[in-house]
């Protein structure tokens, strides 16, 4: 199939051996020339990528579905999809990545390369809100141009990561050179597709939505996610040590803590460690780190603190402002009534 024949994007849904109107309440051309002739093909697009080619049968837009030649189920119903229709509900390959994570299976998909194109949105199955959707950065960390942006037609947050997917090395069966640079959002989705793999190797018990949110929870821009980067670039390392999975015993009488801690990354750390907490009130709070031994080295925080999500990193250094050996160490979130600690590792 020549992928770079005219395209026309259309909502209407046609089985194979039928005539399909393209007119301009249902059709919109994507590229190529505006007019074409009888006999000529074109790819019909349905939203989530090239599905076919038809040949136009007359002038006037009508394509003969006869010589359609389908990449999922010839003879088969071909179902085009609208921008409306990215919802997470609607699309039939958005339906099948929800069946599938209900089953058990991570799921992770290209957000698509369509931004600045007459399409400008992201692709199904991307918009499943079970799904891992996937948009691509440069070397520098910088999204890509072509990278498609979010929202979801709902108003959810896309891409959920990203990875590399600019100039990425790869295999290219069929070509002279069979390793080369290619770029595109299917390149950067098996890195963390690779990354959803190493999750599962470490943590075999963790249901595909606790892979998802340990990844997202963990990535470079988890505190700020945006509609360019979703939750930022994956940090596998920090996803491995993701804590904020925790069984727990049902109590009619349970008082919530005061406070959460979100993540310590990275974990084992060199030369300094990120703390994140939650604090649910106004309180008083001191943070310190204590070695193995039990003897506090350094006193991170003490005072009052407002409700919020709070940061606060660790140098390695004890209060005195000389490095600690590598080892074991512990940081101890107390408030008045509350107390929480994490088990780090400082590795030199």
């Amino acid at each position: 199939m020549d992928l770079n024949q005219p395209r026309f994007y259309c909502k209407s849904i046609a089985r194979i051996g039928e005539t399909l109107k393209l007119d301009t309440s249902e059709a919109r051309h994507l590229s190529g020339p505006r007019r074409h002739r009888a006999g000529d093909q074109v790819a019909l697009f349905d939203g989530q990528g090239t599905v076919g080619v038809a040949e136009v049968e007359k002038i006037k837009g009508f394509v003969s579905v006869e010589r359609f030649e389908s990449i999922a189920h010839s003879g088969r119903f071909v179902s085009i999809s609208t921008w409306e229709d990215m919802d997470g509900n609607t699309a039939v390959t958005t339906k099948a990545v929800d069946i599938a994570v209900s089953l058990g299976m991570v799921c992770v998909t290209a957000a698509g390369n369509e931004n600045g194109g007459e399409w400008n949105h992201i692709i199904a199955p991307a918009d499943a809100d079970s799904v891992i959707a996937v948009g691509a950065v440069d070397k520098d960390g910088e999204i890509a141009t072509f990278s498609s942006r979010g929202p979801s037609y709902d108003g959810r947050i896309k891409p959920e990561l990203c990875a590399l997917g600019v100039k990425t090395y790869c295999a290219r069966p069929g070509s002279n050179n069979p390793y080369g640079n290619v770029s595109g959002t299917s390149l950067a989705t098996p890195l963390v597709a690779g990354a959803a793999a190493v999750l599962l190797s470490a943590h075999p018990d963790w249901t595909p939505m606790m892979v998802r949110e340990a990844l997202m929870g963990t990535a470079s821009r988890w505190l700020i996610p945006d509609n360019d980067y979703g939750w930022g670039i994956v940090d596998v390392w920090a996803a491995i040590n993701y804590g904020n999975f925790t069984t727990s015993v049902k109590d009619e009488n349970f008082i919530p803590n005061e406070f959460s801690i979100v993540k310590a990354y990275p974990n084992p750390f060199n030369p300094k460690i990120n703390l994140y907490f939650e604090l649910y009130d106004n309180d008083v709070m001191e943070i310190s780190v204590y070695d193995i031994q039990g003897k506090k080295v350094r006193s991170l925080y003490s005072g009052r603190m407002d409700r919020g999500t709070h940061s606060i990193t660790w140098d390695g250094k004890e209060d005195a402002g000389r490095s600690v050996p590598s080892g074991l160490y512990f940081i101890s979130f107390k408030t008045n009534s509350h107390t929480e600690t994490r088990k780090i590792s400082l590795v030199r």
